[in-house]
């Protein structure tokens, strides 16, 4: 289990740090995606480890992507 939790925020931390440098030529609506699929994620992925084993860690971190990339680009300034 300290292991899943382990890669999980490698991964997070990793794809924060990648894609961050990105963030110069991106709109407002594609930041706040961004943003929220990076937070929706790890919420997921965190959620999982805690109700379930190693599956549920990553089926939360997907649904938790998906979540946070709508709520982000929902709630956006750039209409």
């Amino acid at each position: 289990m300290q292991n899943i939790k382990s890669v999980v925020a490698t991964t997070v931390i990793t794809s924060v740090v990648i894609l961050g440098g990105c963030a110069d030529s991106l709109n407002n609506t594609q930041k706040d995606t961004l943003g929220g699929a990076v937070l929706g994620a790890a919420a997921g992925a965190g959620i999982g480890a805690i109700v379930g084993g190693a599956g549920a860690v990553g089926t939360g971190a997907l649904i938790g992507t998906a979540v946070g990339a709508v709520g982000g680009a929902m709630i956006s300034d750039d209409k």
